[in-house]
């Protein structure tokens, strides 16, 4: 039973939260009339967020709309638009071959490389190295268009405090344009302590939309808690307990739930003698509740829920069995007994009831066991063919050192986020690749690499990485070749004296061990007399041009010619 939510005859009802249904009625009614809506629900773990939004999912299926669902993992916060990905892949996978191509259309083709259609016929046109944030955006911007053009389209996304900042840079994009689009975007921000990931600013900017409703459902009334305690303990409670019950958990449904599933298996009565029997309730002792049901369980439920905590969305009995190393007859047992405890949500893939009854799982287990798990997991995960990035989220939750090559699979991972428009998860990959054991080339090689993803998010940190590569960097060819990305990023930065000493160095370190990279050099040489905008020089050469007209793009970017 989810918290807050009764099944009374045989419909769902959501206590004491009249307003908010409302207002979410309103914003698909909104939205269904071609006006476009958005809807963010927040509060502290436990008050009833994701009840809404499946109530919010219902309602809108009664009313014609098509539902695409995402739920943000903590552990899952650096895979490149995995919200993204979530939501849209989907639909595109249950297209024919005449609607995929029309979703694909003009401008949605952009959004490819997000949604791994590297083999497509529509596949996004080759950008070389240039921000691909943009293109990409825009892309999944057309391409959910598209999908609202035979019907109405909610985006429903959970514990979106966790989404990666590719998914989160789209809804915002998404949410600023949703005039004149049949569109409702929802989404459900836990707030409080324990919430970590996320972007702060863009979470803030969300909620700030034109279009947006902010909802904020307050703790249960004493009337409501008062029903949910008649329904736990089939007894009307007395005024005290009911009072005591409420002071105890702040009146948050989730941890109301957990008290009187703990209240009925203790087969405590709802009188006012019983009231000192109800301690305070938090997450902390719902966790510790968790832990000894499952110690009641079956054997295999222990290692089958932490196999499950650590997979995340790759939780099929398969995997379980294979991370929990127990035979899969016995996965599919330990999750009947999970599901009937309510620790579990019934369906596949096998995922927790509520993310606070994940926590306390995944916390129980000691860091070296989660270390061991996650590398286990990046293993198996591999030998399935999993996405890059898949498998890059379990080696971000590793020890260093103990998954054999794992900063080749990071680097790879990190290159097949940048590719996707997303630098932030190619920095996050490329930042825990350095931590492995690597040649020097090969940590040259990461620097490089990480500094590139760096200056396209213009981080300050990127200057200082560019300089470490060329440090490391054993070839004068390849320190050159830096060097001018090291000058951009300088230039970006309007550090002009440094961008022109580095492009002196430069010139002289390189010599005559290539030619083209020396010329490029020598171009940004010979316009240092203007110092005001150096790439105003006019090149013959193909290389010149090229460096010019980086140069150009990086002057422009400084906006302030």
């Amino acid at each position: 039973m989810a918290p807050s939510v009764v099944m009374a005859e045989g419909t769902r009802h959501l206590f004491d939260r009249a307003a908010e249904t409302a207002s979410i009625d309103a914003a698909l009614a909104t939205a269904a009339r071609g006006a476009g809506s958005a809807c963010v629900i927040e509060g502290p773990a436990g008050i009833g967020k994701s009840a809404l939004l499946d109530d919010a999912r219902r309602r809108a299926g009664d009313l014609g709309f098509r539902v695409l669902v995402a739920r943000a993992a903590q552990l899952e916060h650096d895979i490149a638009h995995g919200v993204v990905r979530q939501l849209l892949e989907e639909p595109l996978r249950r297209a024919t071959g005449a609607q995929r191509t029309a979703l694909l259309a003009g401008a949605a083709r952009l959004a490819s490389p997000a949604l791994l259609l590297r083999d497509d016929a529509s596949a996004a046109p080759d950008i070389g190295d240039a921000d691909r944030r943009a293109p990409v955006v825009h892309g999944l911007y057309w391409l959910t268009a598209n999908l609202s053009a035979h019907a109405p389209l909610l985006l429903a996304v959970d514990d979106a405090q966790w989404a990666d900042a590719a998914s989160l840079r789209f809804l915002l994009y998404l949410v600023r344009r949703l005039e004149g689009l049949p569109i409702a975007v929802m989404a459900t921000i836990r707030t409080g302590e324990g919430v970590a990931g996320g972007d702060t600013d863009a979470l803030a900017e969300l909620m700030l939309g034109p279009a947006t409703r902010v909802l904020t459902p307050p703790p249960l009334s004493e009337a409501a808690v008062c029903r949910l305690a008649e329904i736990a303990l089939h007894r009307e409670p007395e005024q005290r307990f009911v009072i005591a019950c409420r002071d105890a958990t702040g009146g948050v449904p989730f941890l109301l739930t957990e008290l009187f599933r703990g209240l009925a298996d203790a087969e405590v009565s709802p009188t006012a003698a019983s009231a000192a029997s109800v301690t305070q309730v938090t997450s902390q002792t719902v966790a510790h509740a968790t832990l000894l049901r499952l110690a009641r369980l079956s054997p295999a439920a222990v290692p089958v829920a932490q196999s499950v905590a650590v997979l995340g969305r790759h939780a099929g009995p398969h995997e379980v069995a294979s991370l929990a190393s127990v035979a899969e007859e016995a996965v599919l047992l330990a999750r009947d007994a999970l599901v009937a405890a309510s620790l579990l949500h019934a369906g596949a893939p096998m995922r927790f009831a509520h993310p606070i009854v994940q926590a306390s799982v995944y916390q129980a287990m000691g860091s070296g066991e989660r270390s061991l798990a996650h590398a286990a997991a990046s293993r198996l995960l591999a030998a399935e063919g999993a996405d890059i990035e898949a498998v890059a989220t379990h080696l971000l939750a590793t020890e260093p050192g103990i998954v054999a090559d794992a900063a080749i699979s990071l680097q790879a991972a990190a290159e097949a986020a940048r590719e996707r428009g997303a630098p932030e998860s190619a920095a996050a990959y490329l930042q825990r690749a350095l931590g492995e054991p690597a040649t020097a080339a090969h940590r040259a090689q990461l620097l490089h690499a990480l500094a590139q993803s760096e200056s396209v998010l213009r981080d300050p940190g990127a200057v200082v990485r560019f300089r470490e590569a060329m440090r490391v960097t054993a070839a004068p060819a390849a320190r050159g070749r830096i060097a001018l990305e090291l000058v951009e990023a300088l230039m970006v930065a309007r550090r002009w004296d440094e961008a022109l000493a580095e492009i002196d160095r430069a010139v002289d370190d390189v010599g005559p061990s290539d030619a083209e990279t020396g010329a490029c050099l020598e171009v940004g040489r010979a316009t240092r007399t203007d110092r005001r905008c150096p790439h105003l020089h006019t090149a013959s050469s193909g290389c010149c041009a090229r460096w010019c007209t980086r140069r150009q793009r990086a002057c422009r970017s400084a906006s302030s010619w």
